[in-house]
């Protein structure tokens, strides 16, 4: 037996949910409506409900749009990454999933020759801090030194930095020797290295280079076979 569909919200109450611009709250109001009726809730527990709606449908909405605001390569999750297989101990991979260092504003920088899962786990880390609705950056070094680049060219780098700036977590992958090598880490200059110093953290990815390659973090954690994983310390990762 097909159950009846709820009947539809008055004109008005509609109207009036559009111009208050509550489409959660809208779409959900038939159904919980019908629901109320049904059960005898109490106007309050009605109002409640359709709130929390309304909130759970925000907060979705939000971190669809930082995800695509982030605009990450592949959409690599945890839920795809084989923790056994990675040289990042265990004890190491669970205390970074946690991203309680975000929120002390240390850094993390992964290195490692290619295919050892370095973006896989910066992405899946990534993507795990919008879940937490933190605001997440991503970058390959090459493309933050061409925003940097194009905001000299029109003057505008305070507001391109200040713009990255907004985020909790900023991510530079694919950062290799010839990047360093050709000074790309100091491109945003002395006042904007300043600005991103104990208020964000930074993942950098990087391939076969020591922890000495990134002055300003404190290394500590693992050294690996196959890569390594340092995290620590509140200064940026370039200086």
């Amino acid at each position: 037996m097909t159950a009846l569909a709820a009947p539809p919200l008055p004109a008005e109450l509609d109207a009036l949910l559009r111009r208050m611009r509550l489409p959660y709250m809208r779409n959900a109001a038939p159904d919980v409506l019908a629901t109320a009726r049904a059960q005898r809730w109490e106007p309050a527990e009605v109002l409640r409900v359709l709130l929390a709606e309304e909130v759970t449908g925000r907060d979705a909405a939000t971190r669809r749009m930082r995800r695509k605001s982030a605009a990450f390569p592949s959409g690599k999750t945890f839920s795809s990454w084989r923790s056994e297989e990675s040289s990042i101990p265990e004890a190491t991979q669970n205390a970074l999933i946690t991203l309680e260092w975000i929120g002390r504003a240390e850094n993390l920088v992964i290195a490692g020759p290619s295919g050892t899962g370095k973006s896989h786990f910066a992405e899946a880390v990534a993507h795990a801090a919008i879940e937490k609705d933190l605001r997440v950056a991503w970058f390959t070094l090459e493309s933050l030194t061409a925003a940097i680049a194009k905001a000299k060219a029109d003057g505008s780098v305070a507001r391109t930095v200040a713009r990255i700036c907004r985020s909790d977590l900023i991510v530079v992958d694919l950062c290799r020797h010839r990047n360093y090598a050709d000074g790309a880490p100091n491109i945003a200059g002395a006042r904007s290295r300043r600005q991103f110093s104990h208020r964000h953290s930074l993942v950098s990815c990087r391939t076969n280079l020591g922890p000495e390659a990134c002055p300003g973090v404190v290394v500590t954690g693992c050294r690996g076979t196959r890569g390594s994983c340092r995290w620590g310390g509140s200064g940026p990762a370039w200086r």
